[in-house]
């Protein structure tokens, strides 16, 4: 073992796992954003449909209030009941409860969206979604590989893995002896009086020799390198539990989309 830098066994996998932490670091960051992308996803779906209901609601109010103008001219002449025109008036409260009670929910909805969006909370918004669906070119091995590429879980794991690996590697290290090979190189003088006067003599001298060091506590690194090993198997399960997870998602998605193509 000559040197500390990058010919070094330990050095070299510590500049692996803190890449992998990197990695991980930046895969958090990634599924940071793709949670908040979701949510909002999620609450514009929401507000959509509740703006949907809302014209829904206000047709079938109007419709109630031509329903009661019908029945009380009927009334008038006396072909409709009272309680048929008590029932209109009952479905017709119903239905404007409901019209502000939704109005209430949008306009929470609408507060939020603005939030996510970094928009003024009273901004005005109009959620549409688009109906039309169109099908992809792309087969399905290459969308699931665009899937897994950019799953920021997988990323997650694959980088807990790496690092996992560089643990194991750097413990099975530290458990070996090692021999160490020392090289020095200097200057020896000699001066002082003798009886015939003075002397000053310098010379080069050098020489090697060989440090032997041997593991101290290599039952504690055994039980590491087990651990280790316990978390890398865990973490590779997950990884294809994952992976199954994204193809079922893919296959049911598209099978959606051909449908609704249809």
């Amino acid at each position: 073992r000559f040197g500390q830098g990058s010919n070094n066994p330990s050095y070299t996998q510590g500049l692996v796992a803190t890449e992998a932490k990197l990695t991980q670091a930046h895969a958090e960051k990634s599924a940071t954003f793709d949670q908040m992308a979701a949510q909002v996803m999620s609450l514009f779906i929401s507000a959509a449909n509740t703006q949907s209901r809302i014209q829904n609601t206000q047709q079938a109010i109007q419709r109630s209030i031509r329903l009661q103008n019908y029945i009380i001219s009927r009334t008038n002449l006396g072909v409709s009941e009272k309680k048929d025109l008590l029932q209109v008036d009952a479905q017709l409260k119903s239905r404007q409860a409901q019209f502000q009670n939704l109005q209430m929910l949008w306009q929470q909805q609408r507060t939020d969206l603005n939030r996510l969006i970094g928009s003024e909370w009273s901004q005005e918004l109009d959620p549409v979604i688009e109906r039309k669906l169109q099908s992809s070119n792309k087969s399905y091995e290459e969308l699931l590989q665009q899937a897994v590429n950019h799953s920021p879980e997988l990323m997650q794991i694959k980088s807990q893995i790496t690092f996992l690996e560089s643990v194991i590697q750097i413990k099975r290290d530290a458990r070996k002896s090692n021999i160490d090979l020392v090289i020095f190189v200097g200057n020896k003088t000699n001066s002082g009086d003798i009886a015939t006067g003075t002397v000053d003599e310098s010379e080069m001298v050098g020489g090697l020799k060989l440090e032997y060091s041997r593991s101290v506590s290599r039952a504690g690194l055994d039980a590491d390198i087990y651990q280790a090993q316990l978390e890398r198997n865990t973490a590779k399960y997950n990884e294809q539990q994952i992976i199954e997870s994204i193809e079922y998602g893919l296959a049911s998605l598209l099978a959606e989309i051909a449908s609704g193509i249809k």
